[in-house]
């Protein structure tokens, strides 16, 4: 697969040698003239700040915990995000956030430098230097979601880019990640084993947890996307689906262990030091009063405290 990406050159009168990183400032300055310029690099926190806004943040999803940390709504939140409204409808944003989401297990949220908002539409602009996969991918997914995204470099008096178009090779990007895709075989192979202890409730628990941290990967899709040379929207938003009836089982579950510890006397003889020791004595106290496995009363663990 062949992505053909426009590449928009902006001429300037600079001379001499200029550090290629430093065009985004300059190439931003000048889009500034017909459109609300945002970069990039702040997308993925600012509007998932904006989505969870009125949520508790113990009921959040680990990846969004994670990616959020300590991290608050401001005015300078708010006012990155106010252009996007305009121009996003909530799906629109929830697929785009989704798509940060796939990436980030590719290497990061691999939004493009620059987007521009002209009031109308969402235009996404990378600057032209040698991509990672994550930016490959995620700029292969926002041309199949119909959104506007080209490449753009800037000449200079000594710099001359010549080429108005680039190619971009998808499937060598894809094969590349799926031959280093470490934590997604360790993680059917650690299945596979607990699958096999048939007669260990905890094992085939674990194997459960497991099967659904798994849901939450990309890689079954770009499988898919490689064998089949093509890519549907469909398995985005079954995969999407999945990652949100996974989480909501999961809160589900963990309310009710909640509940049930209330008053438990032995979890409360416990001290609260987070020692080694004090942690391992109730992911085993975990494991055996729900029967559950190792992962899962890790998870209890830290929803608990």
């Amino acid at each position: 697969m062949l992505l053909q990406l426009p590449l928009e050159i902006i001429k300037t009168d600079i001379e001499g040698d200029i550090d290629p990183y430093a065009f985004r400032k300059l190439a931003a300055n000048l889009y500034k003239r017909h459109a609300a310029v945002r970069y990039g690099d702040d997308f993925e926190n600012n509007l998932l700040l904006h989505t969870t806004r009125d949520a508790e943040r113990k009921l959040l999803d680990k990846y969004t915990k994670i990616k959020l940390g300590r991290s608050k709504m401001n005015a300078a939140v708010e006012e990155y995000n106010k252009p996007f409204f305009d121009v996003l409808s909530e799906y629109d944003l929830e697929l785009l956030l989704y798509l940060c989401r796939f990436c980030s297990y590719l290497g990061g949220p691999g939004v493009p430098d620059i987007l521009l908002i002209d009031g109308k539409r969402l235009q996404m602009r990378q600057l032209n230097v040698e991509l990672q996969a994550n930016q490959v991918i995620f700029i292969a997914l926002a041309k199949r979601m119909d959104y506007d995204v080209a490449l753009y470099d800037v000449e200079t008096h000594s710099r001359k880019t010549g080429s108005k178009e680039k190619t971009l090779g998808i499937f060598p990007v894809i094969e590349k990640i799926l031959s280093s895709k470490d934590v997604s075989k360790k993680l059917d192979e650690e299945i596979q084993r607990n699958n096999l202890i048939s007669d260990d409730i905890h094992a085939k628990d674990e194997a459960e947890f497991l099967a659904n941290e798994r849901i939450k990967m990309p890689f079954h899709i770009l499988e898919k996307w490689l064998k089949e040379k093509k890519i549907e929207m469909e398995d985005l938003r079954r995969n999407m689906k999945g990652i949100a009836r996974v989480h909501k089982e999961f809160v589900a579950e963990m309310l009710e262990y909640e509940n049930a510890m209330r008053g438990d006397s032995t979890y409360l003889s416990f001290s609260r030091a987070k020692t080694d020791e004090n942690i391992r004595m109730k992911v085993e106290y975990f494991k055996k009063k729900f029967s559950i496995g190792q992962s899962k009363a890790i998870e209890l663990l830290n929803w608990m405290e």
